[in-house]
């Protein structure tokens, strides 16, 4: 019975799945093109990859109907990283 109720709610979440931008970087960058459906702000964060930014982020769910979910990925080389704690400072309102 319990396995049934597992797998129901697995199967449940996969159907319901919303389309999710993960923030990698604690900088503070504006998106690129807004409402591309891709967060990326033309640099990379602290390990190479693409970078997206809370900044870029809500930019891209502002002007994407789709995008309804921001998750965080941010690496512990990232400079806003320190003692198990990731910090994000906004320069700008």
């Amino acid at each position: 019975m319990a396995l049934a109720v597992i797998s129901a709610t697995i199967t449940a979440r996969a159907l319901l799945a919303v389309p999710t931008i993960t923030v990698n970087s604690t900088a503070d960058v504006a998106d690129i093109n807004p409402g591309d459906g891709l967060c990326d702000t033309g640099g990379t964060n602290a390990v190479g990859q693409p970078e997206c930014t809370l900044r870029a982020a809500i930019s891209e769910l502002n002007a994407n109907a789709g995008v309804t979910n921001i998750d965080f990925s941010i690496p512990v080389a990232d400079p806003g990283h320190s003692g198990g704690i990731w910090t994000i400072l906004p320069t700008t309102m």
